[in-house]
Formats: C-alpha cells, structure tokens, sequence
C-alpha cells in the first residue's frame, strides 16, 4: 500500500497517515490531511484501539504544509489553500534534505514495523543468489488493509512517545522543563508557542479535499462518468429542458474518490462572490445500481460492460451485411415481379383503393384456407366506405372498371 504521513516541524509529532491502495496522488493526500483534523481518540476507537486524549492529541489545521513537487501541488490543493487559509509550500525538485523530519520519519518506520511485518520487500529480494524465502516475499504477505493500518495506530502511538535523542532543544526548554519527546513537546508548544492551530473539522476537510472534475449538463441530468445526478438547482432551473433546447454545457463538481452517492456541484455564492459554494447533487435512481460505489469500481463495471458489448458484437458485421443482402434480394424479387405484371405498362395511382380491397379479400381467403374455415364478407355496399376514404383525402374517387374488379373478388370470395 501507499503510506503518507504528516508531522509537526516544530514537535515531530506525528499527526495524521494514511493507508491506502491509491497510488501517490492527491486522492492519498487527501485522505492523511482528513485523518490529520480527526480526534484521534475516535479514530482509534473505530480501530480497535482505546487511547486517552493526551496520548495523540493532534487534530488540528496548521499554518501550512510543506510538501516537495508532487500531487499537493496540483490544482486540487488550491480549495485547502482558499476556503481553509492553508498555505502550502513546495520544496525544490530533488531536494529531499528540504524536508528531512519526513524523510527520517521513513527511514525508521521502515526499521521499526514494515520491515518486520510478514511479506516485507527487502533488497536482498532483488539479489538472484539470496535466500528463496527471501525472494518470495508476496507468498509470505498476511495482513490486510484494515490490519496494516492498525499496526500503523501502535506505531504512532509508540514514535510519539519516544525520546528523541538528537533533537535540538532551545534555550527556553532545557533544564527539564521539557523532555524532548513528541507529546511533551506538543503540549509545552501548545502552552508557549501557540497561536496558529485551529480545531479541524474532519467534514470540512472532507468537503474541501474533494477532486474536482467537469460534468455535463444534459437532457438525461448532469452526466458525471455516465452516471447522471440531479441537484435543487438543476430541477428549479430546468436544467434538462435547457439542455435538450439550447444543448449540453459543463459545470465543475467535487467528488469523493471513494464514494459516488453524492457529488457537489462547484459554483459561486453571490453574497462571498469568492467563495466556492458546494451544492450536493445526488444520483437518478437506477434499479440495481448500488448508489455508494466508488469511483474505481465504477470505472471497472463500465469497462467490464464495453468488453461484454465488444465480444458480443463481434460477428455484427456478418450479421448486418446477410440483413442487408436479405432486403436487397427481397427488394429486387418484388421490383421484378412487378416489372412482369405490369407488362411495360406504367402504374397508376387510381386503382390503389380498389387494388386495396382486392388485397384485403384476398388476405384473408388465405387466412380462411389456412385455418380451414369460411372466409369474411365484405359488403359489395362500397359507397359508405368511399365517402369516407375520399372525405379523409386518402385516394382519389373510384372508376366502373374498379367496382367491376372488386365485384369479381367478392364472388371469389364466396358467403360468410
């Protein structure tokens, strides 16, 4: 899994971390900054783990956060820095010593817990003459994510109350005044250097680390990776009539990696003109889609859903073309038929009602002979009929030549 941690400068005290799957990438970041405003006596209690408040009392929003050039850097961070006053700072490209309390913090995690965990990578993995054991260290793997992350609780519970041998204590701390422990020196800090911590809101941070990305307003709803929400304002503003009149446009929407049963719609709130406002968007309900599933699963069912397509259109083309050549041989049967009938004589349109009926008395003699009973009767009293038909502007009038043409289908036809 990713690890991302977050320390004091100042004390290095841990304060937050995240476990998770995410490659390194704002979606992790995201997730140590929420973890990092949390009470920490409720987040280990959700894991397990009872502790008391001075043992991790971190759950605070600083003055900034140093980070090098990587995802902290990207647009994403810019609503932490906006709505939450938050600087960030940027270290130099390939400067590692520029942030050395993070750097050092790796090294003795490595030494304290994942290098003692079962199916830790070690370098001696990559030598081709090294232990077997040692090379298969994916078949010794035992932990889960959930369990990982509760071996990382102990770990920070135990870094945050040890003595730091080389820290560089101040004039105002030695004498005992403080020990130069994480704890103790958060707590000596918070009394004699404070002024900038804040009390976090984990659902404030939650809101202003969400990913931003564009949606689309159409006719069906607002389409986000084609699944369609709908928010107060879209249905006040008849947003889907707009659109299916005047045509698509975009919208800017905050989202949650992990959980798409909401998105928020990004827009501005006229009396804080610079202000974002998030207004919460929820799903069209889609018999058997599950509302909370996350971005990636969401991802994965779509591109599951193309390959079936895929697959089974893979013979459409065969199955289009003997369509097409099905209709074309039809087509050119009946032309010729045609052609035969009429002798080289051009046809009329007088004769389509008239022609019309013969084709319905016809029809169902067929009908009759086939089911092996008595055909219907058509009334030879046409006249009521070709009323009606010339009052709808369907035919023109009938001629003698075609009343004597339906009379010899109805003796055909015989009695009903």
């Amino acid at each position: 899994p990713t690890i991302v941690m977050l320390r004091c400068t100042m004390t290095r005290l841990i304060v937050g971390f995240a476990v998770t799957f995410e490659y390194e990438s704002w979606a992790a970041y995201r997730l140590a900054i929420i973890n990092m405003v949390t009470d920490k006596v409720d987040y280990c209690r959700q894991h397990g783990i009872e502790i008391h408040q001075d043992e991790w009392p971190a759950h605070h929003w600083p003055k900034g956060i140093l980070t090098d050039n990587g995802a902290m850097i990207a647009k994403y961070g810019q609503p932490l820095r906006k709505a939450l006053n938050v600087k960030l700072f940027h270290t130099g490209s390939g400067r590692p010593e520029m942030k050395a309390v993070i750097e050092s913090g790796f090294a003795d995690l490595n030494r304290e817990l994942v290098f003692n965990l079962p199916g830790e990578i070690l370098t001696e993995a990559s030598d081709p003459d090294s232990d077997p054991v040692t090379r298969k260290y994916k078949e010794s793997a035992s932990l889960d994510l959930e369990e990982f992350e509760q071996a990382m609780i102990h770990y920070c519970l135990d870094y945050n109350s040890r003595v730091i041998e080389d820290y560089p204590l101040t004039d105002a701390m030695k004498g005992g005044i403080v020990n130069p422990i994480p704890v103790d020196l958060w707590q000596w800090g918070i009394r004699h250097s404070s002024g900038d911590l804040r009390p976090g809101n984990p659902d404030l941070a939650r809101l202003h680390c969400l990913s931003r990305e564009m949606a689309t307003v159409t006719e069906r709803g607002i389409s986000f990776h084609d699944r369609y929400f709908e928010c107060k304002r879209s249905l006040d503003e008849n947003w889907q009539e707009q659109a299916r009149i005047n045509g698509v446009w975009h919208v800017e929407v905050a989202f949650d990696h992990n959980d798409l049963s909401v998105i928020f719609l990004c827009r501005l709130d006229p009396r804080r003109p610079k202000d974002p406002y998030l207004e919460p968007c929820t799903p069209k309900r889609i018999r058997g889609e599950r509302p909370d599933i996350s971005l990636a699963e969401l991802l994965q069912d779509q591109s599951a859903h193309k390959n079936l397509v895929r697959d089974l259109s893979e013979d459409r083309p065969q199955k289009q073309a003997d369509y097409q050549a099905s209709i074309s041989r039809i087509t050119k049967e009946a032309r010729k038929k045609t052609v035969e009938r009429l002798n080289g004589e051009k046809q009329g349109v007088d004769s389509l009602r008239p022609r019309r009926a013969i084709g319905i008395a016809e029809e169902r003699e067929q009908r009759a002979a086939a089911s092996g009973g008595v055909t219907e009767s058509i009334s030879p009293n046409l006249a009521d009929d070709e009323n009606s038909l010339d009052s709808q502007n369907e035919f023109p009038a009938a001629s003698d030549t075609d009343f004597a043409l339906i009379e010899q289908a109805l003796n055909r036809g015989g009695e009903a």
